[in-house]
C-alpha cells in the first residue's frame, strides 16, 4: 500500500496522522515524535515522495513522469516547499453541449480563483477555446505572462509531484474591472447647468437681439437690461469728478500720463469709442480709471470702467444689467480635457470684449469723458463695444466667442 492509499485509511480510522493513535489530532498530538524524512507532525509511514505515489492520473492522454512533464507546456509552475499540502479530489461528469459526457478526476482547491482543464478534456468534450495573453502569479514573487486557451473550466488533477506546489494564472476580470473603473472617471461629462429665470431671460433676449454685421460678420448686441434704463439718474456730475481726481493721479506720473493718453487714442483710433457732441440728456456716464500691472506680458496698462458707480437715483448702470449665466467650463472640465489628447492648443484673444460691438440703441448708456491735459476741454465718448466693467460683459462675449465657435 502506498503513502497515499496509507493516508486515506487513517483518514477513514479517523486516527491521528503523526501517531496514529486514536481519539485525538495531530494538532494536539502528545507524542514528540515527527516524520523522520521531512520532520513535519505526520507518521513517517504517510510521507510521499516522488515516485511512491499511488494517485490516479488524470484523464488526459499526459504520461506521468519527469521527462514527459518537461515536454508539456502547461500554465503551472513548481518549487519545492517543506511539508505537505492534502487537498480532495472526486470523480465527476463532464457534459457539453451537444449532450456528450465523460468522467474525469477533479482536484478540489475551496481556497482557488481559477480552473484548470487539460487539453485533451477540452478536445473530447469539443470546447470552443481562444487564446489571450494573461498574467501568471504564484506564491513566491514570480511574475512573468502566458498565453492560455479560454474554456469552461473544470480542473484535472495533475500528475506532478505532491511536495511541490502549483502557481495560478490570473485571469483578467480584476484588470477588466480597473479599466472599466479608470474610463468611467476619465469618461467625464460635465453636470448640465440648471439657469435661474433671470439667466434664461438673458439667453432668450440675446437669441431674439443679436445681429450680425454684413461686412465684418461680427455679432452686434443689445445690452440685457431688466429695467427701463431711462430711471437712471443723472451721472455726469460723479464722473466729471472722478476725472479731475484721475488727472491729480496721473500728473504725479509722468509715464502713467503717457501710457493712460495712449490707450484713450487708440480706444479712439481703432473705432470702439467716437466723440458726442449733442448734450448729456439720455446718457449714462460711467468714471474710469487705470491700474498697471508690471508682470503682465502684454497690456502692462489695464483700464477700469466702474459701472457699478451710483448715479443720482441711487442706481447705477449694473443695477438696471441683467448679468446672464456662466458659460465658460470649471477648471475640472478643462483639465479633463486636457488629459484628453496628445497635443493641446491655447491661445489668447487680444482685447476680446472690444471685439463685440454694442447697437447704436444701448451705446448712449456706456459713455465716459477725457481729456488729454488741465487745460484741454472735457470730451464727451460713447463705448461702441462689449464694456469691461459691466456685470453683463463677460456674458456678451463669451456668448459670442462660443456661438462663433
Amino acid at each position: 500500500m502506498g503513502p497515499f492509499n496509507r493516508y486515506l485509511l487513517v483518514k477513514r480510522l479517523d486516527l491521528c496522522l503523526n501517531c496514529l493513535g486514536k481519539n485525538h489530532t495531530s494538532s494536539n498530538c502528545p507524542s514528540s515524535r515527527r516524520c523522520q524524512q521531512c520532520r513535519v507532525s505526520h507518521h513517517t509511514l504517510l510521507h510521499r515522495t516522488y515516485g511512491n505515489e499511488d494517485v490516479p492520473n488524470s484523464t488526459s492522454n499526459n504520461t506521468s513522469g519527469p521527462e514527459n512533464a518537461k515536454c508539456k507546456q502547461v500554465a503551472i509552475k513548481a518549487e519545492q516547499v517543506h511539508g505537505d499540502v492534502i487537498l480532495a479530489t472526486a470523480r465527476i461528469r463532464l457534459c457539453n453541449s451537444s449532450g456528450s459526457s465523460l468522467i474525469v478526476r477533479a482536484l478540489l482547491d475551496s481556497g482557488s480563483q481559477l480552473n484548470f482543464i487539460t487539453e485533451h478534456i477540452a478536445q473530447h468534450l469539443r470546447l470552443p477555446r481562444t487564446k489571450r495573453s494573461n498574467e501568471v502569479l504564484g506564491l513566491a514573487p514570480t511574475d512573468s505572462s502566458h498565453t492560455t486557451n479560454s474554456s469552461p473550466s473544470f480542473t484535472s488533477l495533475s500528475t506532478l509531484p505532491t511536495y511541490e506546489t502549483f502557481i495560478a494564472v490570473d485571469n483578467q476580470l480584476p484588470l477588466d474591472n480597473l479599466m472599466e473603473r479608470f474610463w468611467t472617471i476619465e469618461g467625464y461629462n460635465s453636470p448640465q447647468k440648471i439657469l435661474s429665470d433671470n439667466e434664461l431671460a438673458c439667453e432668450k433676449f440675446f437669441k431674439l437681439t443679436t445681429t450680425r454685421c454684413p461686412v465684418s460678420g461680427k455679432f452686434i448686441v443689445r445690452l440685457p437690461f431688466k429695467e427701463d434704463p431711462v430711471t437712471l439718474g443723472q451721472s455726469y456730475d460723479i464722473a466729471y469728478r472722478r476725472l479731475v481726481a484721475l488727472k491729480y493721479k496721473l500728473l504725479k506720473n509722468p509715464s502713467l500720463l503717457k501710457s493712460y493718453r495712449e490707450f484713450v487714442h487708440e480706444y479712439e483710433q481703432m473705432q470702439h469709442m467716437k466723440i458726442v457732441e449733442n448734450g448729456k440728456q439720455g446718457r449714462n456716464f460711467i468714471p474710469h480709471h487705470c491700474v498697471m500691472k508690471t508682470d503682465s506680458s502684454t497690456t502692462k496698462l489695464r483700464d477700469v470702467f466702474d459701472a457699478s458707480c451710483q448715479t443720482s437715483s441711487g442706481k447705477s448702470l449694473n443695477d438696471m444689467l441683467r448679468v446672464g449665466p456662466t458659460l465658460q467650463d470649471d477648471i475640472f472640465t478643462i483639465l479633463i480635457r486636457f488629459r484628453s489628447h496628445k497635443y493641446v492648443l491655447i491661445a489668447d484673444i487680444a482685447k476680446m470684449y472690444r471685439q463685440v460691438p454694442v447697437n447704436n440703441a444701448d451705446a448712449p448708456w456706456q459713455c465716459i469723458l477725457w481729456r488729454d491735459s488741465p487745460q484741454a476741454p472735457v470730451k464727451m465718448y460713447q463705448l461702441q463695444t462689449v464694456t469691461y466693467g459691466t456685470s453683463c460683459a463677460p456674458y456678451l462675449a463669451t456668448k459670442c466667442l462660443l456661438e462663433a465657435a
